[in-house]
């Protein structure tokens, strides 16, 4: 959102700002910049084929990068922008896409869980300019040099994020009064502050309340904080401001400053403010159905009608089914020891069909019972070690007994 007063320029591209007429106002800061070069490519006559779609690449890594809504002109520009992912890459993206695992088409997924943290891990542990010199890479030892580089500072992104949600988590298993607060806020003295939105993100993931994440930096308490939906962390900031030296984002996400001897006071005001603006059902997390399917509808004809709704993301999120009366076919079993994979079929018989539900081994004797049992997921294709058979990625499970 662009601040009450405007800088003083000849020209300000934000389709957010007051007064702008631009018909599709949720473009990523980099589709803005692609406009640009549309306008500019008209202007100067320039064949747009050559010499402005070879950007869409870029434009798909950011729009999936930036968690915009993929509706309207975004929905567009991502789908074009993926066309040209796959076929006619940068020479970095390139580098980079080589050294990750291999997909047959890259999706808005693949970005967020690929290309994305690898790109990311440059600023939080190092410098942005690597992850500048691989994508305007333009000799194939910089691109492979850099793509090198990221991948180990991915690696250490990982390493560095275990430390810190280790002792994250200690934090809230000595404090005796978490059950009844509605925030997390916690404080680390040399927590690498590159890391503190992710782990701040997982906070919320793990228990479901609005996060606040800070270390000391150059004698200040800076961090992240991550919301849960319906709670508006941006106005919570607001009402802390004279607590506050910098703060600023929007209601599900945002950063802060503040001095230590402030840290006290921010969090009971804080947490006060989520006392009397988070009601205590919103702190339990649902998860939304878009349709009943039987699992004998699965299908590649299915599959098929299914992907013309690409590509997903936010505000256009894959449709998640639920089907009752499921049992296990015999085969299910833990993988990496907290991992459900499901083999399962209807309670009356038919065709099995393989899932996989993340972080839910601990279900797996209640499966095993061959007692009926409903499931909600979404519908993949199964790419692991080249496979490419559709199968379920489980949001939850739910036993009648």
């Amino acid at each position: 959102m662009p601040d009450a007063q405007l800088p003083d320029a000849y020209a300000i591209l934000n389709p957010k700002q007051p007064q702008c007429t631009y018909p599709y106002p949720e473009l990523s800061g980099c589709a803005i910049g692609f406009k640009l070069a549309q306008a500019f490519g008209q202007y100067y006559d320039l064949d747009p084929a050559t010499e402005v779609y070879p950007f869409l690449d870029l434009v798909a890594v950011s729009l999936a990068s930036d968690f915009v809504p993929l509706t309207g002109e975004n929905r567009v520009l991502s789908y074009f922008g993926l066309q040209q992912l796959n076929a006619a890459p940068r020479m970095g993206l390139l580098a980079l896409m080589n050294a990750l695992p291999s997909v047959e088409a890259y999706t808005i997924r693949d970005i967020v869980f690929g290309i994305t943290p690898h790109l990311n891990a440059a600023g939080r542990l190092a410098h942005a300019r690597i992850a500048v010199q691989l994508l305007t890479a333009t000799q194939e030892r910089t691109a492979l040099d850099r793509s090198e580089q990221l991948l180990a500072l991915n690696q250490q992104r990982r390493d560095v994020e275990r430390g810190v949600l280790r002792e994250a988590e200690a934090q809230i298993a000595q404090n005796i009064a978490f059950g009844e607060q509605r925030t997390v806020l916690l404080r680390g003295s040399d927590w690498h502050q590159g890391v503190l939105g992710i782990v701040a993100a997982k906070m919320v993931d793990q228990h479901h309340k609005p996060t606040v994440v800070v270390t000391e930096v150059h004698g200040r308490l800076v961090g992240s904080v991550r919301s849960v939906p319906g709670f508006n962390v941006y106005q919570a900031l607001e009402q802390c401001a004279d607590l506050l030296v910098t703060f600023g984002g929007h209601p599900r996400a945002a950063g802060l400053t503040l001095k230590p001897q402030h840290w006290e006071a921010f969090v009971e005001r804080f947490e006060g403010f989520a006392q009397q603006f988070l009601p205590p059902a919103q702190q339990t997390p649902v998860q939304p159905i878009d349709a009943a399917l039987k699992l004998e509808d699965i299908s590649e004809p299915f599959w098929k009608i299914l992907q013309q709704m690409a590509p997903f993301g936010p505000a256009n999120m894959r449709p998640i089914f639920a089907t009752q009366h499921v049992v296990d076919a015999g085969y299910s079993s833990v993988v990496k020891s907290r991992h459900l994979k499901l083999v399962v079929q209807p309670q009356q018989g038919g065709t099995p069909i393989k899932g996989i539900a993340f972080g839910q081994a601990q279900h797996l004797e209640r499966v095993r019972s061959r007692q009926p049992f409903e499931l909600c997921y979404v519908v993949e294709l199964d790419r692991y070690k080249g496979g490419n058979a559709l199968q379920l990625n489980v949001r939850d499970l739910r036993f009648r007994q």
